[in-house]
């Protein structure tokens, strides 16, 4: 019993005498007392937001939809409705990164710099940079981690509830990101054509029209109509669509009355 007392001691005295000359380490160390302040300064601008998490789930009314359906196609649909909440969520986190990578380049000119360069009369100067080089490495900020976990299911029951299936896609972080980038360049293209139909169908000016429509003898090239003898309106129309590819030039532009032009609109 005297020798585990004398031992417990001993233990004691030694980690008193260790956690004694870390302060002094600590109060001594140029390096140290500069790394405590760009801890707090980053500290500031770190955020360490916990992972994303989303469990997004569909359900069909057949095994052969269950088969065939387009998991990505779902995946890609719900980002588009969460677009921006998740956009935000990505920058959080890239930003974090971003200002880690400042951060660790700081931490690492500091410890270049200012490591082994300080003393204390009372420890040994290899014992003071062992310590020193310890304590710098130890009070290193954590790096964030940018984490996500997106499940995306499609299920079907049987009828009476006799059998369940599933199909699942699982994405990470990374894959989220690229998801994201997906929907913006579908929205993008999709922008961009709405775009070129919309300066195709501007390239209608009143010299055009006047030509189609004298070309076509201010009548209907449907029912022949006319303002003077049936009391209605002329439009120009684009034979083909500008919607299925027509251009606004004279071999593809008509004289149609409203009603006729308005028939035509129905079936296309």
């Amino acid at each position: 019993m005297a020798v585990l007392a004398l031992l417990g001691t001993f233990v004691v005295v030694a980690i008193l005498v260790i956690s004694k000359r870390r302060k002094l380490v600590t109060g001594s160390s140029a390096a140290l007392v500069s790394l405590h302040s760009l801890n707090q300064n980053y500290q500031r601008r770190l955020t360490y937001p916990g992972p994303i998490v989303y469990n997004w789930v569909d359900r069909v009314n057949s095994k052969a939809k269950l088969d065939r359906y387009d998991l990505h196609k779902f995946f890609l649909a719900q980002l588009a409705v969460l677009e921006d909440q998740i956009h935000g969520q990505i920058a959080v986190r890239v930003n974090d990164a971003s200002v880690y990578a400042e951060y660790q380049a700081a931490y690492q000119y500091l410890g270049s710099t200012k490591l082994g360069r300080s003393s204390h009369e009372k420890i040994g100067h290899s014992a003071f940079v062992r310590i020193e080089q310890k304590l710098y490495t130890k009070r290193m900020l954590k790096a964030p981690v940018c984490i996500a976990h997106v499940r995306c299911t499609v299920r079907y029951t049987s009828p009476k509830g006799q059998n369940s299936y599933s199909r699942g896609l699982d994405c990470d972080f990374e894959q989220l990101r690229c998801g994201l980038g997906e929907i913006r360049q579908i929205q993008k293209a999709q922008s961009s054509a709405s775009f070129l139909l919309q300066q195709e169908r501007n390239r209608m000016s009143e010299s055009l029209r006047y030509q189609v429509l004298s070309r076509d003898n201010s009548r209907c090239t449907k029912c022949g109509a006319t303002p003077q003898t049936h009391g209605v309106s002329l439009h120009v129309d684009h034979i083909v669509p500008v919607s299925k590819g027509g251009k606004t030039e004279i071999g593809n532009l008509q004289t149609l009355c409203a009603p006729c032009n308005l028939g035509k609109s129905n079936r296309h």
